[in-house]
């Protein structure tokens, strides 16, 4: 094994050690019961099969996204954008699914990932464009654009594209056809978290 893996390695493992420190420190200031609330963090995803699910399924986007920031990250660009992408992406990408009801799943499959891409991409090349053209950090404007859209994003769920009389923001749903075959039918992860998986690998 190289030094300079094993000083990466070693550098990864003292970020998630310090992590979890300020981690543990916060919920034992801010909670009033800080023992439940440590088992709760700690433990409670594993304490059944349906915990668990659900944790890898809520990992599956953040790894991915984690992966795409640092790969900007490693390029000596600061993008902090990655949480606006992602739901300006997967918006988009439901926006085009509704009204490409009755196409091929497969075709429809790749439009939907495609425009999500363009737009996630779009975003993020804003700051690039203003760092480049005026010198303005990309730290600052990444952050903003991803800040602008959340309620704009949010704004749409809950008015003009929520679905009538679903009691949270919400869309219409699309084809069924279109979505990632599920792994555990018991929860909702799906193929993406194998997709995860192997881009952690070849990132």
């Amino acid at each position: 094994m190289s030094g300079n893996l094993v000083r990466e390695l070693k550098g990864i493992f003292i970020a998630i050690g310090i992590s979890f420190f300020v981690g543990i420190i916060i919920i034992i200031v801010t909670s009033k019961m800080p023992l439940k609330a440590l088992s709760s963090f700690f433990l409670a995803p594993f304490s059944s099969r349906y915990n668990l699910c659900i944790l890898l399924t809520t990992m599956t986007p953040l790894t991915i996204t984690g992966l795409a920031m640092s790969i900007s990250f490693q390029t000596k660009v600061w993008n902090l954008a990655g949480e606006g992408q992602v739901y300006l992406g997967a918006f988009m990408g439901i926006v085009i699914g509704l009204q490409i009801p009755n196409w091929p799943p497969v075709i429809a499959v790749i439009a939907i990932l495609v425009v999500g891409f363009l737009v996630g991409g779009v975003l993020g090349l804003l700051p690039a464009a203003l760092r480049l053209q005026w010198g303005v950090n990309e730290l600052i404007t990444s952050y903003m654009a991803s800040l602008i859209i959340l309620p704009v994003v949010n704004y749409f769920l809950a008015g003009p594209m929520k679905m009538p009389g679903a009691g949270i923001n919400t869309t219409d749903y699309v084809n069924k056809a279109f979505i990632l075959p599920k792994i555990l039918p018991a929860c909702d992860l799906h193929l993406g978290f194998g997709l995860a998986l192997i881009l952690v690998l070849v990132t």
